[in-house]
């Protein structure tokens, strides 16, 4: 792969790196990647923010009953560690996984969305485009457009199917299995599904092994459709602008052309709290 040229510019405050011959790289691509990045550093850093939870509200637990003399009420106040086991280990957890899912599937269709669309740019002759295919609006449209007129395959589709299904329930009923609109569909997929089971109360129960298998699983799907397609290399970052961040990009004459702010305005942008 030919390394793009890197020509510098300086003036008092912004350095301008412009890129030539860019060809080998896929803004499309990037921005998918990137996407799915920030998805995988959300639920790492979710899933040790309910550890640290827990282990200080165990600790302030324990100093709290060590101050009580009288015996019969530490025992009273003993007994509500099994509501904070319950809250720790099961409800918070649960609510984590039950955003984390809700999230994923939403890149995963807004981005397959894009995915098509993009393919219509980049291949004008195509005589149909997915607004004009039946339920072009669900991602069942979506997977049409790409194995009939894309003519590619979907090796995760059934995998897809089952992720939407529960996402649904988790979206429309809060997880209760009772309650969506076909229980026991939903339940036939939660018992082929690792990491997931219905519990007593009957919600859906995920595992932090379900979350990371679903990322894996759309993963799979953008990188072989985006090598089905031929499409070029990601980059690493979004191209999308980011001038609050302290870089921004534009394209000129077909050359992208990245702006650092000064560090006065970077150091400025580290102290303001997010």
């Amino acid at each position: 792969m030919p390394k793009p040229e890197i020509a510098l510019r300086f003036s008092k405050t912004t350095t301008l790196l412009r890129f030539k011959n860019l060809l080998p790289f896929d803004a499309h691509r990037s921005a998918t990647e990137y996407e799915i990045k920030l998805l995988s550093d959300y639920l790492q850093i979710a899933q040790k923010a309910v550890g640290h939870a827990e282990k200080k509200a165990k600790n302030d637990f324990d100093r709290f009953v060590a101050k009580i003399k009288d015996q019969q009420l530490r025992e009273f106040y003993a007994s509500q560690l099994l509501r904070h086991a319950a809250l720790f280990r099961e409800e918070l957890p649960m609510r984590v996984r039950y955003g984390f899912i809700l999230l994923l599937y939403s890149v995963f269709e807004t981005r397959s969305r894009a995915l098509c669309l993009e393919i219509q740019r980049r291949t004008p002759e195509l005589r149909l485009r997915l607004a004009d295919l039946r339920g072009s609006r669900s991602i069942q449209g979506v997977f049409i457009f790409l194995r009939k007129l894309a003519n590619i395959s979907i090796p995760e589709q059934h995998s897809l199917d089952q992720l939407r299904i529960i996402r649904n329930c988790i979206a429309h009923v809060n997880g209760c299995v009772d309650d969506d609109d076909s229980p026991k569909r939903v339940r036939k997929v939660v018992r082929e599904s690792k990491g997931a089971h219905v519990d007593r109360n009957g919600y859906i129960m995920l595992k932090a092994t379900y979350c990371s298998e679903q990322l894996r699983i759309v993963q799979k799907f953008f990188e072989c459709s985006f090598t089905e397609l031929r499409f070029g290399a990601g980059y690493g970052f979004s191209p999308r602008p980011a001038v609050r961040h302290g870089v921004s990009y534009e394209t000129l004459n077909g050359k992208m052309i990245f702006k650092i702010i000064g560090e006065r305005d970077v150091r400025k942008i580290l102290n303001t709290r997010i």
